[in-house]
């Protein structure tokens, strides 16, 4: 009837059984709490990536059917157009949807809100499978070339392989109050050299670089992107100069439409500019060439032309100064030109 314990005080059985049953229920008790507590925490992490990422995904044909559409804001949306967009039936993916490629723009210097790129790219990459990520343009001359090589590296494999490095020489006005090159030759030369550089670094080879505006001494850099040879490297601007530079990568980024949605660059310029590029490509490789216009929902006709021209993704300009708020998310839904 009476057991000993090491503390020297000496119980009943009917004590022991009683001292358990408060040791077992309490931990019941606390387990059951812990186990309510983590799947209503899983669940709603569940929930949350359910509604993000299937609601991206049930916008990947709109992206990646044969045209493209790129969302570009072109104003930054207030906060009451904000909350209003994500009232509307597609909610918050709408809103991510949009902010998306509001952020690639890379710009310092400029009249409206703008977001950081990288941040906002890989925060798509992470809630995203198949949208490709594009920055539309992004001016190398503005960054060292071994740090870019390590961004866009982890972008691409954060991605699995969906990254695109969209870039040119950029505008003095995002050079010059930092007191960095604004002389568009300098800028020319230093992203030759950068592009070149930037290869060498994604090759998983140890390098050596002696240039005119950059050097790498006997340097390694791992892990590659994942996609091989490289990332693909898409040229933005018109004049002879970045028509020859365009044909020596993997595409052409094409702006068609000012911020009125007048036509400044029409299938016919498009035409004999992509053939300017094609005389002086000298791989067998695919090329790319993405315009950007604004089409309305429906209609096929004008982005036909421009694929009759040579245009291999359209990018649907989407921006505030277009249309109210309403229309632009009855656009978004209509889907691309097909």
């Amino acid at each position: 009837m009476y057991e000993e314990r090491g503390n020297g005080k000496v119980y009943t059985r009917r004590e022991l059984r009683a001292g358990y049953g408060v040791f077992v229920v309490g931990f019941l008790l606390a387990s059951a709490i812990f186990m309510a507590a983590f799947f209503f925490m899983i669940l709603k992490v569940s929930l949350d990536f359910a509604v993000l990422g299937d609601g991206l995904r049930g916008l990947v044909p709109f992206l990646l059917i044969s045209f493209v559409t790129d969302l570009v804001l072109r104003r930054p949306l207030t906060m009451p157009q904000a909350e209003r967009l994500a009232e509307g039936s597609m909610g918050r993916i709408a809103l991510l949807f949009l902010a998306v490629f509001c952020g690639v723009w890379d710009h310092l210097v400029f009249p409206w809100e703008v977001g950081d790129p990288w941040v906002i790219l890989s925060a798509v990459a992470s809630a995203t499978e198949q949208i490709k990520l594009v920055t539309g343009v992004a001016p190398l001359p503005r960054y060292r070339p071994h740090l870019l090589a390590r961004l866009l590296t982890a972008l691409d494999r954060l991605s699995n392989g969906r990254m695109i490095f969209g870039t040119g020489l950029g505008v003095a006005s995002d050079f010059t109050p930092f007191a960095e090159p604004g002389d568009a030759k300098i800028r020319a030369e230093m992203t030759d050299e950068g592009l070149d550089l930037l290869t060498k670094l994604w090759s998983g080879e140890e390098i050596t670089h002696q240039g005119q505006h950059y050097t790498a001494e006997g340097v390694r850099f791992l892990p590659s992107p994942v996609q091989r040879p490289r990332i693909p490297i898409w040229i933005g601007g018109d004049s002879p100069a970045t028509l020859r530079r365009a044909a020596r990568w993997d595409g052409w980024i094409m702006g068609t439409i000012n911020e009125q949605c007048e036509i400044t660059k029409t299938p016919h310029q498009i035409a004999e500019q992509v053939a300017t590029i094609q005389q002086q490509r000298t791989a067998a490789t695919p090329f790319a060439v993405a315009v950007d216009g604004a089409s309305e929902a429906g209609a096929t006709a004008l982005a036909r032309e421009y694929e009759a021209a040579g245009a291999t993704w359209w990018f649907e300009a989407i921006f505030i100064s277009r249309a109210p708020m309403d229309a632009l998310l009855a656009r978004i839904k209509a889907g691309p030109p097909r």
